[in-house]
């Protein structure tokens, strides 16, 4: 039997080595500690670093923490957030590829109302995240009630402390499906919809070019599409 296609398969998948480097380290990233998006985007982002042999741990704290420990280098980077922070913070470098999406959605114990931008609550108290950058640019210094969950903001709500709420979809669905809470409704259309990045600190900068081509795969496989879809349908069926 002819050794050529066995050496073939030794060249070549020698060169893939060559190509995709691999790196034996752990990296720990911070992340918001309980929103459903940073959930999926966990499991693209463990999977695009397993494939270059970096072990991920994700410390969940609140918000406002996560950033803090991220860009001052007390964590690896930050899981994910939305772009334009690498110009807030220096010690931030965003990785140029989308990896998931947040959509903000309003719940509401009112009776429904057409939701066309942030102006739609003005006649409405409104209970936001505290520390979720999506919420605090989009509201441009309307008064709000702060809470420190999703969770606490459903309590607000019912408590008839807030009319309405601003939470991510997905976390706003799984609370209000697991809570058995009575009387709650969704509005559409989402209040707005933003693509989500990773950041890495600038201490790990050497990372950037490999996660980003990796992550550049797995987007045109469609496999950080196929991730989401099977995160879904695992809420679904609960």
């Amino acid at each position: 039997m002819s050794t050529r296609p066995l050496r073939f398969l030794l060249v070549f998948g020698g060169l893939l080595a060559l190509a995709i480097p691999s790196y034996a380290r752990t990296l720990t990233l911070t992340s918001v500690d309980e929103t459903l998006a940073t959930v999926v985007i966990e499991r693209v982002l463990r999977e695009a670093y397993q494939r270059l042999g970096i072990e991920l741990v994700v410390d969940r704290v609140p918000a406002k923490r996560a950033l803090r420990m991220a860009a001052e280098g007390d964590s690896d980077g930050e899981l994910v957030r939305i772009a334009g922070l690498e110009f807030e913070h220096d010690g931030l470098i965003l990785v140029p590829v989308p990896v998931g999406v947040v959509e903000g959605v309003v719940f509401t114990t009112r009776p429904p109302f057409s939701v066309s931008g942030w102006s739609s609550l003005l006649s409405y108290r409104v209970g936001v995240q505290r520390g979720l950058r999506t919420l605090e640019r989009g509201r441009y210094g309307m008064e709000v009630l702060l809470a420190s969950s999703t969770s606490q903001l459903f309590e607000l709500m019912i408590a008839d402390r807030v009319d309405t709420i601003v939470v991510p979809n997905l976390t706003g669905i799984k609370v209000l499906k697991t809570s058995g809470l009575k009387g709650v409704r969704q509005l559409n259309p989402p209040l707005f919809s933003h693509d989500l990045y990773h950041y890495l600190h600038w201490k790990n900068r050497d990372l950037v070019p490999a996660i980003t081509e990796v992550l550049r795969t797995m987007r045109s496989e469609g496999r950080i599409k196929q991730i989401r879809m099977d995160y879904i349908g695992e809420l679904s069926s609960k």
